[in-house]
């Protein structure tokens, strides 16, 4: 979902033929493009895209694999960048939003709280509309700060969830109930009883 545009392709043939031995990878700038136009909200969006061969490995993870270098790492020079198209309309947009987010809340690493359920949507959609300065592109940087929103929303839901089924198997191994996760456990009813 990455087109280099086309001055962005002569900066990639430019920087093969240079073929400076001190760096290993590349990273051009991504713009986002999003129905019919650019997203021009002013985020560091900078991946390595460019590596030299056999200097370089993905790294598998949850949401977006990164193409991590074993050398120097430089800013591809020239003009022109990697037109991202993440998004081919809003329901995509949610739709993706919470596919992350899903992926996000399952590393071990992510945390929520009362206060960042409330909070993170918010800061998550002002960050992308005022401070990364979304408002500029008008209903295309609205849809994506709210896209974002409910991305920072759904993850921190479903920390939350994951947390209290983590709480219930502790207790439920604790009183030697069961060993099945919560949310497969079989209620077995007594043979011939109408009584549920």
């Amino acid at each position: 979902d990455e087109i280099p545009t086309e001055q962005r392709v002569d900066s990639i043939i430019d920087a093969v033929r240079e073929d400076d031995p001190s760096v290993d990878g590349y990273s051009p700038p991504r713009r986002h493009w999003y129905k019919g136009g650019w997203i021009r909200a002013e985020r560091r969006d900078r991946v390595v895209r460019l590596v030299r061969r056999g200097r370089a490995r993905v790294q598998p993870r949850l949401v977006h694999e990164l193409l991590e270098c074993r050398g120097r790492t430089a800013r591809l020079p020239g003009a022109g960048v990697l037109r991202h198209e993440s998004w081919t309309d809003f329901r995509d947009a949610l739709e993706r939003s919470i596919r992350y987010a899903h992926a996000s809340a399952l590393m071990p690493e992510s945390r929520t709280s009362a206060a960042r359920i409330l909070l993170s949507p918010a800061w998550a959609f002002l960050r992308t509309w005022i401070l990364a300065r979304a408002c500029r592109d008008g209903w295309r940087g609205r849809e994506a700060s709210i896209a974002l929103a409910a991305r920072a929303r759904v993850k921190h839901l479903l920390v939350r969830e994951r947390d209290a089924v983590r709480a219930a198997r502790k207790i439920l191994a604790t009183l030697g109930v069961s060993d099945k996760p919560v949310d497969r456990i079989d209620v077995e009813w007594e043979s011939g009883s109408d009584d549920y």
